[in-house]
């Protein structure tokens, strides 16, 4: 059970990671083009999922912590 809840983990926090990168992409694109109803709209979109990610990440965290002691 700690090696699935450690790879959990792992792969929640690569997706994390992946998610920085992109919305600190979008946050390039909205500063480029602050105008843009299509830029704010992905940067928005980034945000979120950027959020939700995280949320993911402490979640794991935790499990791990439980299932690993």
């Amino acid at each position: 059970m700690c090696d699935a809840a450690a790879i959990a983990r792992a792969s929640a926090e690569e997706r994390w990671a992946e998610l920085l990168e992109e919305h600190i992409a979008a946050d390039a694109a909205l500063e480029n083009n602050p105008t843009s109803g299509e830029a704010q709209a992905v940067h928005d979109d980034s945000a979120d999922r950027l959020f939700d990610a995280r949320v993911t990440m402490i979640l794991a965290e935790a499990e791990t912590r439980v299932r690993c002691g």
